[in-house]
């Protein structure tokens, strides 16, 4: 199978859990009492186009964001411990004050993020982009 192939294919299988998402579009408030009532789910949120959404204060933690596109989304304080950012696009997100300890940012987009008094602590940061970031 050819490399672009393959990446088509991954692509196509590996989408975000639709009821996952239907519940993160209703709000922060409702997704953090989901979250509190389902503390076992790992949410599936891959691929995602959360685009210039507001997460502030969400509780993304574990989260699958593989791929997901949270370009100018507001992630202010939000609680993102242990999530799976490879590949995901935060450019010029609003991350500050958010927690993102031992998170994988693979190839990481945050080109002109606000990293302000984000918490990165045991996170893997490989070929992020931190261009033009506010750190």
């Amino acid at each position: 199978m050819a490399n672009e192939e393959y990446w088509t294919t991954y692509r196509d299988k590996h989408v975000a859990n639709p009821e996952h998402l239907a519940i993160l579009k209703q709000g922060v408030a409702g997704w953090n009492a989901w979250r509190e009532t389902n503390p076992h789910i790992l949410p599936d949120l891959k691929q995602a186009d959360l685009s210039r959404i507001d997460l502030r204060d969400a509780n993304l933690q574990g989260a699958d964001l593989h791929l997901a596109f949270l370009n100018g989304a507001n992630l202010q304080r939000a609680e993102l411990r242990q999530a799976i950012l490879q590949q995901a696009d935060l450019q010029e997100a609003d991350l500050q004050r958010a927690i993102l300890l031992q998170s994988e940012l693979y190839n990481t987009n945050l080109h002109g993020a606000n990293l302000e008094g984000v918490m990165l602590f045991r996170s893997e940061l490989i070929t992020t982009n931190l261009q033009e970031a506010n750190l």
